[in-house]
């Protein structure tokens, strides 16, 4: 991987490859542990969603402010490929994250039999 570019591909969940490009002054730092230990920048975004197609977010970070969108963003369940090393902000966790919000509420499907057990236990 070149030391210019600061970029991986991944899998995302639709299984085709894309590219996605860190900032330049945080993929400056690359895999230099006291630059990575000593940052202290600071992201601003919105409230977690649930639209995966939409992401703004602000790093501050030297006094200046850097725009994150999608293409800074990785979501829950991605595989990163071809890339060396990869360090990463976590923004949402748990149920906050885009996928989670995504997902409807899942309906307990049971068989004509399940169904007939439960009513022949419950009676019996």
């Amino acid at each position: 991987m070149c030391p210019v570019c600061w970029f991986c591909v991944l899998y995302s969940s639709e299984t085709n490859l894309k590219v996605k490009q860190a900032l330049q002054v945080t993929g400056e730092m690359e895999n230099d542990l006291n630059q990575l230990s000593a940052f202290d920048g600071e992201v601003r975004c919105d409230a977690p969603n649930n639209k995966l197609g939409r992401f703004t977010g602000v790093l501050s970070y030297k006094g200046k402010n850097h725009l994150l969108d999608l293409d800074k963003l990785l979501l829950r369940g991605c595989v990163i490929r071809n890339t060396d090393w990869c360090y990463g902000l976590v923004i949402y966790t748990g149920p906050d994250t885009k996928l989670m919000q995504n997902s409807g509420k899942t309906s307990f499907k049971r068989t004509q039999i399940d169904h007939l057990m439960n009513v022949l236990v419950l009676w019996c």
